[in-house]
């Protein structure tokens, strides 16, 4: 949330002519990911990180050992229970960790495959490579936890990882925003443009933004009525002695 507020407050977003296809893979990363990293805590507090020992692919010399999801994914078992060391038994915990192991291959797929696309985009290679490079290094630390028995320095690095590819994935929802309309009323008051899918576009320099004040709120002042010119000398009197109303008889001296 700190990440996308930022992006959004420094106004530089990134133009490209197929945004609402690309956010929507975005969408789904984070989504993924947010899924994944979930799992990950349900792995740490059920001490099921060591469920499958250090064997990797398999699992306790087994593709698919047995497994007791039910009992796994128990979310509350309520107040006074001493979780100290798991309470789970060996079924349950393997049915986190293989649900784990699943969730990374998933989410390897799908970033690898939005890092292609992200790629092939003009104005993204670099931020792709980035992601790319990521997602490879948090799944190798993945393994590296499982074939060390979770040393502490591979378990932070891990959690860092998943921060920055979240880091990533939401910079990049913040940023990235509809090419603008040639003459669009709204574009004035946007933002500088970045790159487009044709290539660069000149910023446009707009007026700041500035408080309404009170004579907003007040309806327009009525146009004082014209007024006779004076005029000096001699026929300055006539036309002032001309402009006086008489009342005579309702004939005025000529």
């Amino acid at each position: 949330l700190l990440a996308w507020m930022a992006w959004r407050a420094t106004d530089v977003p990134i133009r490209l002519a197929e945004a609402r296809q690309v956010r929507a893979w975005v969408w789904g990363g984070i989504g993924l990911l947010a899924l994944q990293v979930a799992l990950g805590g349900w792995v740490s507090a059920n001490y099921a990180a060591l469920a499958c020992a250090n064997d990797f692919p398999k699992c306790v010399g087994q593709w698919w050992p047995p497994t007791d999801f039910r009992e796994g994914f128990v979310l509350w078992r309520g107040i006074g229970v001493d979780y100290e060391g798991g309470i789970l038994d060996g079924a349950s915990r393997i049915a986190i960790q293989m649900a784990h192991r699943i969730g990374a291959l998933v989410v390897l797929a799908f970033v690898l495959t939005l890092t292609v696309r992200l790629l092939r985009t003009p104005g993204l290679r670099g931020r792709a490579s980035l992601l790319g490079a990521l997602i490879l290094t948090q799944f190798a630390l993945g393994i590296a936890n499982v074939l060390l028995s979770l040393p502490l320095a591979v378990a932070v690095a891990h959690n860092a990882g998943a921060m920055l590819l979240l880091f990533v994935l939401v910079s990049l929802l913040a940023r990235i925003r509809a090419v603008l309309r040639r003459g669009a009323d709204t574009e004035d008051r946007l933002g500088p443009v970045r790159v487009t899918a044709g290539g660069l576009v000149p910023p446009r320099r707009h007026a700041p933004w500035r408080w309404p004040t009170w004579r907003v709120l007040l309806p327009p002042r009525p146009a004082p009525a014209a007024r006779p010119v004076a005029r000096a000398g001699f026929s300055g009197a006539l036309h002032r002695r001309s402009l006086a109303p008489h009342k005579s008889g309702g004939r005025s001296r000529r």
